[in-house]
């Protein structure tokens, strides 16, 4: 029966990422991540990294795993309405680049956050 569990409902693994912004852009946990206006995921923690930048993990389907170096991040507004209503936009990098590992890191070279 776990097998069976196992199968139906995964085994709970996911793929995790995570990107350096300059700045968070008024994003919080729980704001979805989207690759061509598709919600694929979602931004699991918000934290400083040693240098005062914000670090965003994001919980991504398994199904774009890997991302691949060249994948781009951005922080989007959903309307120009709502301020705090905002998402990350991933470009993946092409598929002959290197991987990036479950738990990788996207470069703040390949990110960008509203002004």
């Amino acid at each position: 029966m776990a097998l069976v569990a196992l199968a139906m409902f995964g085994g709970g693994n996911s793929y995790k990422v995570s990107a350096v912004f300059q700045t968070a852009g008024q994003l919080v946990s729980g704001n979805e991540v989207r690759v061509g206006g598709r919600p694929v995921g979602s931004v699991t923690d918000i934290e400083l990294d040693d240098n005062g930048q914000a670090l965003i993990t994001m919980d991504v389907e398994d199904s774009l795993a890997p991302l691949h170096a060249g994948t781009t991040a951005t922080i989007r507004a959903t309307s120009l309405s709502g301020i705090a209503n905002r998402y990350i936009s991933l470009q993946p990098g092409p598929n002959s680049g290197s991987e990036i590992e479950d738990g990788g890191r996207i470069g703040a070279d390949r990110t960008n956050a509203p002004v």
